[in-house]
């Protein structure tokens, strides 16, 4: 499976964020993570739908790129949350 999947994940790709996961896929991505190699499961973040906040997927982007749906419509894209900065993905 490993060299199957070698490709998958360019090195470039830093984080893969899979984000309002419902909780019925728990078991699945269980199964699915025990055929993957450490480094690709590294790679991937999955948040379920009360993670799925502003200040959650600001851990891994910077928040003027949040979507503003997550970030709220009446918040401005230059203003961030109460940390102020992107904490990076690496």
């Amino acid at each position: 499976v490993e060299g199957a999947c070698s490709g998958l994940f360019p090195p470039m790709v830093q984080k893969i964020l899979i984000i309002n996961v419902p909780r019925l896929f728990s078991p699945i991505w269980s199964i699915i993570s025990m055929m993957l190699a450490e480094q690709h499961k590294e790679r991937i973040v999955l948040l379920s739908t009360s993670k799925t906040t502003a200040e959650e997927l600001s851990k891994y982007m910077p928040y003027e790129h949040l979507p503003p749906h997550v970030r709220g419509a009446d918040t401005p894209a230059s203003s961030s949350p109460s940390t102020g900065r992107h904490a990076g993905a690496k």
